[in-house]
C-alpha cells in the first residue's frame, strides 16, 4: 500500500548501460571464493501508533562465510529516505549484540514514516519516539542473523576439524607404511589410525552430518588402514647394520611421538636418513 520511492535512472557517456547498485546474484570474497545468495526476507516495520509503515526493507541471506570485503560496496544493513542512503554501513550497527555481524549480511531499509527524520548530517535519524519504534522493531527483524553467522562458523569450524583430522590419518599411513618405524611401532600407529577414523564416522552420525563425499572419504581411508601391512626388508636405510638400523627406529618411534604431525615427523625424519647417509657415504 506504500508508494514506491523516487528512482532515477543514471547513464554516463561512455557507459551504455545505466549507473546501478553493486549487487549481484552473489557475495565475491576473492576471484576463486564466493558466497551465493539462498534466501530473501521481507522486512516490514509497523508506525508506532499502528497507522501505518514505518518502514520496509529486505535482508539476503546467503551462507555466512565471513566479514563481507568492504571494497564490495554492499554489507551492512543500510538505511534509506526517499532512496537516498542515510549514514553508510555502520548506521546500524548498535542493533546487533556484536557489531561484527552487520559485516556479515546486506540489506536495506527505506524509512515511510514522515516522522523518522535524518538528522542535519544526514547519518542518522532525530531521536524521538518514532525512530526509538523503528530501532526496537528493526532490532527484533534482525535478531536472527547473530545466529545464523555463529551456526555457519560452528560448523566451518567443525568442518575444518574434521578435515584436519582426516587429513592426519592419511599422514598417519604414509609415515607407517614408510619403513622408517619397527614393525610394532607402525601396526600400532594403524590400530590408533583406525579407532580415529571410527570416532569420526560416530560424530558424523550422532551430527546428522552424513555428506556422501565424507563419508566415502572415510570408508577408503578405513579400506586402506585395515589392509596395510609392514613393508619387509630395510630399504630407506641403505646399507646399515641391522643393530643401526634398530637403534634409528627407536630414535624415530620417540620422534613420532614428539613431532606435531605425522608429516612433520616424516619429514624430519628423511632429513636425519640424508645427512646419515651422506656421513656413511664419506666413510
Amino acid at each position: 500500500g506504500n508508494a514506491a520511492p523516487l528512482t532515477l535512472d543514471i547513464t554516463l557517456d561512455v557507459e551504455p548501460t545505466p549507473v546501478m547498485r553493486r549487487h549481484r546474484d552473489a557475495v565475491h570474497f576473492s576471484d576463486i571464493r564466493k558466497d551465493d545468495f539462498l534466501e530473501f526476507e521481507e522486512i516490514r516495520i509497523p508506525s508506532a501508533d499502528d497507522s501505518g509503515s514505518a518502514a520496509v526493507g529486505w535482508v539476503i541471506h546467503s551462507s555466512y562465510l565471513g566479514a563481507i570485503p568492504k571494497e564490495s560496496g554492499i554489507r551492512g544493513i543500510r538505511a534509506r529516505e526517499g532512496n537516498i542512503q542515510i549514514g553508510d554501513e555502520t548506521v546500524f550497527d548498535g542493533l546487533f549484540p556484536e557489531e561484527r555481524f552487520n559485516r556479515w549480511c546486506i540489506g536495506e531499509v527505506h524509512i515511510l514514516d514522515p516522522r523518522i527524520v535524518p538528522n542535519a548530517r544526514w547519518d542518522y535519524f532525530e531521536p524521538g519516539p518514532h525512530t526509538r519504534n523503528l530501532e526496537n522493531r528493526l532490532a527484533a527483524a534482525l535478531h536472527g542473523i547473530p545466529a545464523r553467522c555463529r551456526k555457519a562458523s560452528s560448523m566451518r569450524n567443525g568442518e575444518r576439524k574434521m578435515l584436519a583430522a582426516m587429513q592426519k590419518i592419511a599422514e598417519t599411513y604414509e609415515l607407517a607404511a614408510s619403513g622408517y618405524l619397527a614393525a610394532p611401532d607402525a601396526k600400532a600407529m594403524i590400530e590408533r589410525a583406525v579407532s580415529d577414523v571410527l570416532s569420526i564416522r560416530r560424530d558424523l552420525s550422532a551430527a546428522g552430518k552424513h555428506t556422501k563425499s565424507c563419508i566415502q572419504t572415510l570408508q577408503e581411508l578405513e579400506t586402506k588402514l585395515r589392509d596395510f601391512r609392514v613393508k619387509s626388508g630395510r630399504p630407506p636405510f641403505g646399507s646399515m647394520s641391522k643393530q643401526e638400523v634398530e637403534i634409528f627406529r627407536k630414535v624415530f618411534c620417540a620422534l613420532t611421538r614428539a613431532a606435531k604431525s605425522p608429516r612433520v615427523a616424516k619429514e624430519t625424519i628423511e632429513a636425519v636418513l640424508a645427512h646419515a647417509q651422506i656421513m656413511y657415504d664419506v666413510d
